[in-house]
C-alpha cells in the first residue's frame, strides 16, 4: 500500500526538525561548556601552576594546558623545573599575546585575534597549538593589504602556515605590477633576498 505524500512530507520535516535542534543543542552544549572553563581560567578556580610573563602572573591548570598542548604536556610530566615548580616562564610574548593563547586553551576563542593575530600564530607554533595557529591564519588572511602582504609572507615562511603562505603568493601575484612601486615592498624584497622567498615573485615581474 502507498505512503501518503502528505504523510511522508511530515515524517521528512520531522526528520530535518529533529536535526536541526540536536544541532542546536550541540552549539548550545559546547558554549556554555566553554563559558565553564572560561570561568576556571577568568576566575583563577582550583588553579595549579602559574604562568609568567615579565611582572604579570597567570594562573593555570596543568591538566588542561597538558591536554591542550603537546610542549605544555612535555614541561608538567618530565622531570622539568616547570614541573617542579608549578611555573612557566614565558619571556618572548608580551601578556596580552599570552592572555590571548590561554583564553584560547580554555574557550576555544580570544578577544584579541583581531588586533594581535600575527603574535598569536607565533605562541601557536612555538606552543604546538594547531587550532589556534589555522584560525590565525585565516583571520590574517581576511586582512591583507598591499601594505602588510610581504611581512605576512615572511611571517608564513618563518613559522610554517602553508594556507597563509600560498594566499599571500596569491595576492602578491595578482597585485604585483602596483606592489613594485611600493618602497616598503622593495625594502621587504631586498631585506629577504638572502632568503629566496620573494625571488620566483619579484624576477618573475621583470620578464
Amino acid at each position: 500500500m502507498a505512503q501518503n505524500p502528505a504523510k511522508r512530507q511530515c515524517s521528512s520535516d520531522g526528520q530535518e526538525n529533529d536535526q536541526n535542534l540536536t544541532k542546536l543543542r550541540t552549539v548550545s552544549h559546547k558554549a556554555e561548556l566553554a563559558r565553564d572553563l572560561g570561568k576556571l581560567f577568568s576566575q583563577s578556580i582550583g588553579t595549579d601552576c602559574t604562568i609568567v610573563v615579565g611582572k604579570t602572573n597567570f594562573k593555570s591548570h596543568k591538566f588542561i594546558l597538558s591536554s591542550r598542548s603537546s610542549v605544555f604536556a612535555a614541561m608538567f610530566n618530565a622531570n622539568t623545573i616547570e614541573r617542579e615548580t608549578a611555573t612557566v616562564n614565558i619571556p618572548d610574548f608580551d601578556s596580552e599575546v599570552v592572555k590571548g593563547m590561554l583564553e584560547y586553551i580554555y574557550t576555544g576563542e580570544t578577544a584579541v585575534m583581531a588586533t594581535r593575530a600575527q603574535e598569536l600564530l607565533q605562541i601557536a607554533e612555538k606552543y604546538n597549538l594547531e587550532g589556534l595557529k589555522e584560525d590565525c591564519e585565516y583571520a590574517i588572511w581576511n586582512s591583507l593589504s598591499k601594505e602588510n602582504v610581504a611581512g605576512v609572507l615572511v611571517l608564513a615562511h618563518n613559522h610554517n602556515a602553508p594556507v597563509l603562505k600560498s594566499q599571500a603568493i596569491s595576492f602578491i601575484n595578482w597585485n604585483k605590477e602596483e606592489l613594485l612601486k611600493l618602497k616598503s615592498f622593495q625594502d621587504a624584497v631586498n631585506a629577504f633576498a638572502y632568503t629566496g622567498l620573494f625571488a620566483d615573485l619579484y624576477l618573475g615581474s621583470k620578464k
